[in-house]
């Protein structure tokens, strides 16, 4: 059993290149070939060709720790497959898993598990991808794209590090990978829209990370034209309605956009401005309301939430299957959910 991760853990994660890591952890035969299919799912749905809704589901940060000698994190992931093959979800949304195992907390003393313990979070990603789930990556860094090729169907950039150049360039040497911008912290689109056309161009002599795991120069990148916005709200958009009038005119901006019910929309619909389950709750009614009246200029293509096992967080680790950083919904709740927001798209097409 792997032990967990102490609070302020200063583990250096092994200088590990993606063929390594995928000699200890390797794709089944038939694995790259359906990310491949799935991924060209995200992209026909984000174009509109497909008039599904892509809900993106799982924990806030991705850990180690395990239930009766699994990762809870697979079981997660085995309850969101599971709730894709319901008739009703598997008509109308394509289920996504989280993955950010990159993904730090200062504020909690948590590095990202990747950081921590790549060969761990590549044997967490290799087992959701060998399971046919497909799921969402979050790019912190360039490597994570290389180590995640043949696994991840979509990626997303988050406000930290949407003006990251080699990010952005090496996300425009993958055109089959789609991929979400997240608005700046501050809740302003504009570095999402500028992301979004720098990944969609191709760039010559661009410095990328290559598929070895090592940065290099390419002669010209393709460009990546499959991206979407992300609408997370932000420190300007603190009340529900503020959140409400950003998210209108992202809504009009253009471009196709999903909507983070967990982040900036959490914090608006809380009452003491922090992230909870309750302002999760509170801003996915709302979302629901506006969605039904037509009050967005375009729908939505993509809804994402945070859900683990247990609702809420424990940054102490000592609860499995419970956040370790930001309050996540069960996934108990997360299934009415889920069922929820399908019925909404369905009547809001």
């Amino acid at each position: 059993m792997n032990a967990l991760l102490a609070p302020h853990d200063t583990l250096a994660a092994p200088q590990l290149s993606p063929a390594e890591l995928d000699a200890m952890h390797p794709l089944l035969p038939d694995t790259a070939e359906r990310v491949a299919a799935q991924q060209q799912e995200v992209c026909d749905i984000l174009a509109g060709r497909d008039p599904r809704l892509i809900i993106m589901l799982g924990p806030c940060s991705m850990d180690n720790s395990m239930i009766n000698g699994r990762y809870a994190n697979e079981i997660v992931a085995e309850q969101i497959q599971e709730l894709q093959e319901e008739p009703e979800v598997a008509d109308g949304a394509l289920l996504l898993m989280r993955d950010s195992d990159d993904k730090p907390r200062t504020d909690v003393g948590m590095r990202g598990l990747a950081q921590l313990d790549i060969v761990t979070a590549h044997d967490i990603t290799t087992r959701i991808a060998n399971m046919g789930l497909p799921f969402a990556g979050e790019v912190m860094r360039p490597e994570g794209i290389a180590r995640k090729a043949g696994r991840q169907v979509l990626a997303w950039v988050g406000a930290r590090n949407i003006g990251d150049t080699h990010i952005r360039h090496t996300l425009s040497a993958y055109p089959n990978l789609p991929v979400l911008c997240k608005n700046d912290g501050d809740g302003n689109i504009t570095p999402a829209l500028q992301a979004m056309r720098t990944i969609a161009a191709p760039h010559e002599n661009a410095d990328v990370m290559l598929s070895d795991g090592r940065m290099g120069i390419v002669p010209k990148t393709p460009g990546n034209p499959n991206t979407a916005l992300l609408w997370r709200g932000g420190s300007a958009y603190k009340t529900p309605e503020t959140y409400v009038e950003g998210l209108q005119r992202t809504a009009a901006a253009g471009v196709p956009y999903g909507i983070d019910l967990s982040h900036g929309g959490a914090i608006a619909f809380d009452w003491k401005n922090e992230k909870t389950v309750a302002g999760i709750r509170r801003c996915r009614d709302a979302v629901i309301d506006l969605m039904l009246r037509g009050s967005l200029a375009q729908q939505p293509r993509v809804i994402t939430f945070e859900a683990n096992l247990r609702e809420g967080a424990d940054t102490s680790r000592q609860t499995p299957g419970m956040s370790w950083t930001d309050a996540c919904m069960s996934m108990d709740e997360a299934r009415p959910t889920v069922i929820e927001l399908v019925r909404t798209h369905a009547k809001s097409r």
